[in-house]
């Protein structure tokens, strides 16, 4: 082989130039493949940055949405105390009177359905709150107490779907448990962020806490307002209203009500010390009264006996019927105590006299309750139409000022004018919590002229009209408080054992009748337990979460007094107990405001229940 023309061949000028260009090509090319896969990498990695941004903010959506439960749970606590299969029937048997019935076309605003109960122990925030069709809250207030029947069907159905944050988000409901034994309630809720069909994120988290089991009791709870509870409590003022007292506004839920002025000049200070009797102010603390816009019931009125419940009683000799109040001492000879016991005034054991007034009650003259010298009765006195105290008309007590005087006026108005008094005489007219005054039907409470009274006055139904310059010494709680411009009126001579004790008193008076009683709604007390979940996941009652002991006694006693330490008490045990569980986020997850949720959502936002709570 000729191996030289074979080298010429290859080593040749003119075949060399026939070689750039192939590689031209394939440098282009290798180039064009490492562009390409630098792009896709780029995309893939703008692809896991926004797929870990959505991620955040459906977990967002979700802790968002589950707060909202929260408080949606605690505006409906029949709902809290069921789980959430039967959560419809509860709707529909509770709240359809002001929302409307879960499937029905249209929603009822009548206030004379079921009303939407209110949590009581320690007073809760009116929360009136609607959302709109992007999910977003209305007003300020976050809360969720006005849900309509269409809107329900939506948060009470697990696997339906609800805006929220202003549409940025959606929120359904996995399911809900409860465990009526152990106090415990659990939640799970998915947020979802992202098209229907496209690029979605979808988060699931799950809330356990404790509920505080729904109670009937028979004594009343007075909220803790201030140091001694509410000397003034109204759900409307006039814009000049003015108290030496502490003042209960119960007005945000109300239509056409007006706020007590929250201005120092309208809470100048407390009085110190009880009041003394007489003409004059009464010396003042340095101590400013407190104001407190809480939407809180009344409590209930005790019992008023009925015609045919008076009439076996009078057949019994355990109430006094008379047709008027022209006697001017109670009780008397002829007498006879709720036992059935003839009266007398060598008596030492504690007695109870009813009276009934089938006529009108007005008192003219100087009127003495209680036996000079005993100091251990209680009268009742019920009023079935008018009573009226006027000109020098006066309601003393015995020489001891000892004997608690308790008027129920079940159709008439309450009307103290000129110089009537009430607990004011000498040498001793008793101290404001040995009188008391319901009006269970009347709409005024009249109180004119220059007189002092000492005395609990309850008219929730009531204006009070307080005009001239009459005091009171006391406390008084009304449906609306109006001065027309006079100097202050209501001097707070009453705290908060004092109002256990008139109402126990009127409650246990009323015994033969029955009790009064109230049903303290189930609330949710504090979150023990919060944990991310794979979705799909159902609800469950996480293992070591036991609130079981937090109430075990209370249906026997008085919330009243347990309420204000209920959280604190239960706090250190119920975060030690949730440390145990399974949590992967925290074992005492802070309730932080639902409107600070959804607006830092809403504004593009991330929430970190891990931080504290805050917007990031």
């Amino acid at each position: 082989m000729n191996t030289r023309f074979f080298l010429n061949f290859l080593t040749a000028s003119k075949r060399n130039a026939g070689f750039a260009m192939p590689m031209v090509i394939m440098g282009g090319l290798v180039i064009t493949v490492a562009a390409a896969a630098i792009a896709m990498k780029g995309m893939n990695d703008q692809n896991q940055v926004t797929s870990k941004a959505m991620k955040q903010q459906s977990e967002a959506i979700a802790e968002a949405g589950a707060a909202q439960y929260t408080d949606f749970l605690n505006n409906h606590p029949k709902l809290a105390i069921a789980n959430h299969v039967d959560w419809p029937t509860a709707w529909n048997n509770h709240y359809s009177g002001s929302t409307g019935s879960i499937g029905s076309s249209s929603s009822s605003s009548s206030a004379s359905g079921a009303q939407i109960p209110q949590a009581l122990v320690g007073g809760q925030a009116c929360q009136t709150t609607d959302y709109d069709s992007t999910g977003n809250p209305t007003n300020s207030g976050g809360g969720t107490s006005n849900i309509s029947s269409s809107e329900a069907t939506n948060w009470v159905t697990p696997g339906n779907v609800r805006s929220i944050a202003s549409g940025k988000g959606k929120v359904s409901l996995v399911g809900y448990a409860y465990d009526g034994l152990k106090n415990v309630g659990s939640i799970a809720v998915q947020g979802i962020v992202g098209e229907d069909g496209g690029n979605q994120s979808v988060s699931q988290i799950q809330y356990a806490f404790m509920v505080r089991p729904e109670q009937v009791l028979n004594t009343p709870i007075i909220p803790q307002i201030g140091t001694g509870g509410p000397g003034l409590w109204a759900r409307s003022f006039d814009t000049a209203a003015i108290a030496y007292a502490n003042v209960l506004d119960s007005s945000g839920c109300g239509s056409g009500t007006t706020a007590f002025g929250a201005s120092a000049g309208n809470l100048p200070a407390v009085p110190l010390g009880p009041l003394p009797n007489g003409n004059h102010t009464p010396t003042l603390s340095s101590n400013a009264a407190t104001i407190t816009q809480k939407d809180i019931p009344f409590p209930p009125l005790p019992n008023y006996p009925s015609t045919s419940q008076f009439a076996t009683l009078v057949s019994q000799n355990k109430v006094n019927q008379l047709s008027s109040c022209s006697r001017t001492q109670y009780p008397a000879a002829g007498d006879h105590d709720s036992n059935g016991n003839a009266y007398s005034s060598s008596t030492t054991t504690p007695q109870i006299y009813k009276y009934r007034i089938t006529g009108n009650c007005a008192l003219q003259n100087n009127t003495q309750f209680g036996t000079t010298g005993k100091g251990n009765e209680t009268i009742i006195m019920y009023v079935d139409s008018g009573f009226t105290a006027s000109n020098n008309g006066r309601l003393s007590s015995d020489g001891n000022g000892a004997a608690k005087v308790h008027w129920h006026l079940l159709n008439s108005d309450l009307t103290l004018r000129g110089n009537a008094q009430v607990g004011s005489s000498s040498p001793s007219g008793g101290t404001a919590k040995n009188w008391a005054f319901f009006l269970h039907n009347g709409t005024s409470v009249d109180l004119r002229g220059t007189a002092d009274h000492y005395a609990f006055i309850f008219a929730p139904n009531a204006t009070a009209d307080m005009r001239g310059n009459p005091k009171i010494g006391g406390a008084l709680w009304v449906n609306r408080f109006e001065t027309n411009g006079a100097p202050p009126k209501v001097f707070q001579a009453l705290n908060q054992q004092d109002f256990n004790e008139i109402f126990t008193t009127a409650y246990n008076a009323s015994g033969e009748t029955s009790y009064a009683s109230q049903t303290v709604p189930a609330k949710i007390e504090l979150v023990g337990n919060y944990t991310t979940q794979e979705v799909g996941t159902p609800v469950t009652i996480p293992a070591g979460l036991n609130y079981a002991t937090a109430y075990a006694s209370s249906a026997a006693s008085s919330i009243s007094s347990q309420a204000s330490s209920t959280v604190s008490s239960t706090t250190s045990s119920a975060s030690s107990m949730a440390s145990s569980a399974q949590s992967s986020v925290s074992s005492a997850l802070p309730l932080s405001s639902i409107t600070d949720r959804v607006t830092c959502i809403a504004a593009g936002g991330n929430w970190n229940n891990g931080q504290g709570g805050r917007c990031r």
